[in-house]
């Protein structure tokens, strides 16, 4: 899309979902002492999410055939060939985009580099975008912006957060002015609020927004409780930068205590939580912090069925759920 072309929208993540794409988790150097385990938890979101919309795998050939018997029982979903290095298709994945005036569906598919070149080889992740929107047939949205999907998160009415210790580290050439300018552009964003957030023990993704904060529906915001300060700080900035019109609401969800498992801290976070047609799906961690996270949660989704869902395991990969899954608007 060139400027000047059909204007796309980034819609929110609780609007209607076409299906949900994930990647089954296979690469061991991600999770090098209990990859087992992490499949376990990944098999149980799959389940939980295809209860309630499609759900579109990508899987290598090599191993689609043990998924698919592991998997049984699930009808609505769909096993698609593809190899990829990890499982954070949030990242690595297109970020569909719509355009509102006649509801057809685009893909924006960034420059994805592995969180700044940390874990190679990242070359079928790096493809997986492009292959995914021609698989689909759909418009493809290039971007030379280095980013991943776990940077942004929208309201849906033309907000977009994000954090700017990502975007600078992985374009240290563009300004600022440049990095927002291309989220406009792209994600037909007129506001791109850039958060600053505290330093996240064990993140390797240099704070990405999914861990930090999210919209639950158009003014109201859920964040870590030690990010609060942060937030509240941004969203009153009064300059050019990060000066955001809309009237927000700022609400803060528990932060779990400190997390160790396999000699590692894990970066646990409740607002890595997914939302998908008729449910969220919250992430527990097996501490006493888990029960409260997902009240909370219940009370900003009144007409959703809030699940919680163990994922201690698939963190000590670095993620979660939101991490680990991609909508696609209907």
């Amino acid at each position: 899309m060139e400027d000047g072309q059909i204007q796309y929208q980034f819609p929110a993540e609780w609007e209607h979902h076409a299906c949900s794409w994930l990647a089954w988790p296979h690469n061991s150097q991600t999770w090098p002492s209990n990859l087992p385990g992490a499949q376990i938890e990944f098999e149980r979101f799959v389940r939980i999410l295809n209860d309630a919309e499609p759900v579109k795998l990508l899987v290598a050939d090599s191993q689609k055939t043990a998924v698919e018997k592991r998997l049984s029982g699930c009808k609505n979903l769909q096993l698609v060939s593809y190899q990829t290095n990890d499982s954070w298709i949030r990242d690595f994945g297109p970020t569909f985009v719509r355009n509102p005036m006649g509801n057809s569906i685009a893909g924006v598919t960034w420059t994805y580099n592995s969180w700044g070149e940390k874990y190679p080889p990242y070359d079928l992740d790096a493809a997986a975008a492009d292959w995914i929107i021609s698989h689909l047939g759909l418009e493809k949205i290039k971007s030379k912006l280095v980013m991943e999907g776990g940077a942004i998160e929208t309201n849906g009415s033309g907000i977009c957060l994000t954090t700017r210790s990502c975007l600078e580290q992985r374009n240290p050439k563009w300004p600022i002015r440049e990095i927002k300018k291309e989220l406009t552009t792209r994600l037909g964003c007129p506001t791109v609020v850039l958060v600053e957030p505290v330093a996240i023990e064990g993140d390797d993704t240099d704070g990405h927004i999914d861990q930090v904060a999210r919209f639950v529906d158009k003014k109201n915001i859920v964040c870590c409780s030690s990010q609060r300060k942060q937030l509240e700080r941004t969203l009153s900035l009064p300059n050019n930068t990060n000066h955001c019109d809309a009237e927000l609401e700022l609400h803060s969800l528990p932060k779990p205590p400190l997390i160790r498992k396999f000699g590692q801290t894990i970066p646990a976070s409740y607002t890595n939580f997914f939302i998908a047609n008729g449910i969220v799906v919250s992430p527990e961690f097996g501490v006493s912090t888990d029960s409260i996270a997902a009240n909370q949660l219940r009370e900003f989704f009144p007409g959703r069925t809030v699940i919680g869902a163990s994922s201690i395991e698939l963190a000590v990969g670095l993620g979660s759920f939101h991490c680990l899954s991609q909508q696609q608007p209907a």
